[in-house]
């Protein structure tokens, strides 16, 4: 429950009390259980890494006890974490093995959750005509059996993929759906992530104001989640903002921080690596110095730039 709404201290707390008291009973399946638990919450930390290993202590340990559908539910779990460190043909090798236990088991919401991160790792492949279909697909069992989160974020990754293809109008009712959604079951990650794109989205049609506002509330949620990812990527807008003010310089040295950050990540690339471009066109010899230069700066004092920037 901490870890659905964004108090992830609290449940890493919790997760490390549950997994002291199963070690304590020697009950496997709560200890692989609370291994999950605990993956979950360094993943969100972007601690990608040491969620694998705390991953593969729970597959040991369901596999010991030949608990199928614990072991399909970690499994996807790895595989998200997997594709985080970009190995993206082993995360599709470890979702496939899920849904063959998923769908033996008649499990459908398993199914669907395989379904949603199959699209994730055939996008980050490069196959977004494949993955909006593995989305649609998805959604529609969702719809069915009326998971209103899972829902949602199905509406926000057919909203990414609208957005990437320029789709603009498409990706925006997406992700309101999506947000009007997170919002009524109180999910202030998920509102953060769909404020994040929408920002997105507004800075690609030329709505600089609102851009600014998206951008604002997301990255006052992800400082106060204390979660570093989302501060990163509203980095990254900000950053577009500026250069598009022609204040290229702090553009330059905002990235320069935040591609030099432990929790830069392939979808941080996927939105920095254009903007880098038109900086050095923009900028010419002189963006290589700035860019280095914001890499000796620290995340808590750009973070605090850009939101006087874009609360201003």
């Amino acid at each position: 429950i901490h870890h659905v709404h964004g108090e992830y201290d609290q449940a890493e707390e919790t997760a490390q009390q549950a997994l002291a008291l199963a070690e304590k009973s020697g009950a496997k399946a709560q200890q692989a259980f609370a291994y999950r638990r605990l993956s979950e919450v360094e993943r969100a930390y972007s601690q990608y890494e040491q969620a694998a290993q705390t991953l593969k202590r729970s597959i040991a340990l369901y596999e010991a006890i030949d608990d199928s559908s614990g072991l399909a539910d970690s499994l996807v779990n790895l595989a998200v974490v997997t594709d985080f460190l970009d190995e993206s043909e082993q995360a599709e090798a470890y979702l496939k093995q899920a849904l063959a236990v998923y769908r033996e088991t008649g499990n459908r919401r398993g199914v669907a959750m395989v379904l949603v991160n199959l699209g994730i790792v055939l996008l980050h492949r490069g196959n977004p005509d494949e993955a909006e279909a593995r989305y649609e697909e998805s959604l529609a069992i969702y719809r069915t059996i009326g998971s209103q989160v899972a829902i949602a974020a199905c509406l926000g990754n057919l909203g990414v993929i609208a957005m990437r293809a320029g789709r603009l109008e498409d990706a925006e009712a997406r992700f309101t759906e999506s947000r009007a959604i997170f919002e009524s079951v109180e999910q202030p990650w998920g509102v953060m992530t769909v404020d994040l794109n929408l920002g997105h989205v507004y800075r690609q049609r030329g709505e600089r104001a609102r851009a600014k506002r998206a951008y604002h509330t997301a990255l006052a949620q992800s400082l106060d989640l204390g979660v570093e990812g989302p501060t990163l990527n509203a980095l990254i807008g900000t950053a577009g903002l500026l250069t598009t003010v022609g204040k290229t310089e702090r553009a330059a040295s905002m990235l320069g921080m935040v591609m030099d950050h432990p929790a830069y990540d392939m979808d941080h690339r996927e939105l920095a690596a254009p903007l880098v471009e038109q900086l050095k066109t923009l900028m010419g010899e002189s963006f290589a110095k700035t860019f280095a230069a914001g890499k000796a700066r620290e995340l808590e004092a750009v973070a605090g730039e850009a939101l006087a920037y874009l609360k201003g």
